[in-house]
């Protein structure tokens, strides 16, 4: 189980999976709304392939804890546990009132998040709530 030590998992809320208008229909700005399975829009994990939900998850958990302890106004480069080519995530400390906590904040990055909680601390490395999703950056 040492796989999971000394990590920085980027949990996400129900909102940030599935999320619907006002109108019923589901949000473009969720996982399942983003992503959809030959043009339709999905409601549940099954609908998609199994390696693709695991590579996007592999996506939300970094090599290493970065914590407020560790991080900064500036973006540090962070390893993810995706297993392709674009598994690099970039990770800061918003430099204002609120230090907001960011990932992929980069110039002509898809899609940043950020953190809705932070810094929550596990005996296994330390956790970061969001209301959205980050997707690998381009590479």
């Amino acid at each position: 189980m040492s796989y999971y030590i000394n990590r920085t998992f980027l949990f996400l809320t129900n909102d940030a999976i599935l999320r619907f208008n006002t109108n019923g229909t589901v949000n473009e700005a969720s996982y399942f709304g983003f992503n959809k399975v030959n043009g339709e829009v999905v409601s549940k994990w099954e609908d998609y392939p199994v390696e693709e939900v695991r590579g996007f998850f592999r996506y939300h958990i970094i090599v290493g804890v970065y914590s407020y302890d560790n991080l900064e106004a500036e973006n540090i480069p962070v390893t993810t546990l995706l297993q392709t080519g674009n598994n690099l995530a970039y990770i800061k400390i918003q430099n204002e009132r609120n230090s907001k906590l960011r990932v992929n904040d980069i110039p002509l990055t898809p899609r940043f998040i950020e953190a809705r909680s932070s810094n929550i601390q596990p005996t296994n490395g330390v956790i970061h709530a969001f209301d959205s999703f980050i997707i690998p950056l381009i590479e």
